[in-house]
């Protein structure tokens, strides 16, 4: 969607509803568009955490069958806890253009009615 016409000079009420319309559907896209990257995001998480958790359980069963047994006395140890795991970020410029995109197009919407209702 390039531009919003509405020319009509007389009904500056109908222009107005036209452009709060088009607030609310880009608004809407918006909306989507950041569920959709949100959604892609967290199934990529998920895929890279269970493929890490595999891997992790595979190198224990490799280094437990590598290992000569414990001796009793060493069983009973406690374990200190770990520090937070940290996930990079990996951000996509096509998301953040079409962020900007809806951003931009809100704006000049904006304008438009703010223009139309100084006119009045």
């Amino acid at each position: 969607m390039d531009h919003i016409h509405a020319r009509l000079d007389e009904p500056i009420n109908l222009r107005k509803g036209i452009l709060e319309s088009a607030i609310f559907a880009t608004e809407g896209l918006k909306a989507i568009n950041d569920f959709v990257k949100f959604n892609n995001d967290n199934n990529l998480f998920m895929n890279h955490f269970k493929e890490s958790v595999k891997q992790l359980k595979s190198e224990i069963d490799k280094l437990t069958n590598i290992l000569p047994p414990l001796p009793d006395e060493f069983r009973k140890i406690e374990l200190k806890p770990r520090r937070p795991f940290e996930i990079k970020q990996q951000k996509t410029t096509e998301s953040l253009d079409q962020r900007t995109k809806f951003d931009k197009e809100l704006e000049e919407i904006r304008a438009k009615m703010a223009r139309l209702m100084m006119n009045r």
